[in-house]
This record gives structure tokens, C-alpha cells and sequence, in this order.
């Protein structure tokens, strides 16, 4: 698999679920016995959020 494709394969998900940025999918993996999909999200290095102005990730 070309990795265009594996990012696009991503990118499904996130235009599925509206995933807004600085989140995106990482990781995703179908259990089939369970019937579920697992679908994992990160943020993006050096990510701000909306908490308050300039509010940068410290730990997680």
C-alpha cells in the first residue's frame, strides 16, 4: 500500500466524523469477532486549543 493511500484510508474517517483539527486519526482496526471498529485519534505537535486564547497542550 502506497502511503497516499494509507493517509486517505485516514482521511475517510475523519471527513466521516468531522474530526476538527488539531485532531486527526492515527490508527484505526476492525475486531472482527467483536464487531467493532476502533478508531484512535491524536492531536497534532504543538496543538492549541480553544479553552483560552493561546492554551497549548502541557501533558497528557
Amino acid at each position: 500500500m502506497k502511503l497516499k493511500d494509507y493517509k486517505e484510508g485516514y482521511n475517510v474517517f475523519e471527513s466521516a466524523l468531522e474530526i476538527p483539527e488539531p485532531w486527526y486519526v492515527f490508527h484505526h482496526e476492525l475486531a472482527k469477532e467483536e464487531k467493532t471498529l476502533l478508531i484512535y485519534f491524536e492531536y497534532r505537535k504543538g496543538a492549541e486549543f480553544s479553552c483560552s486564547p493561546g492554551c497549548k497542550v502541557h501533558d497528557i
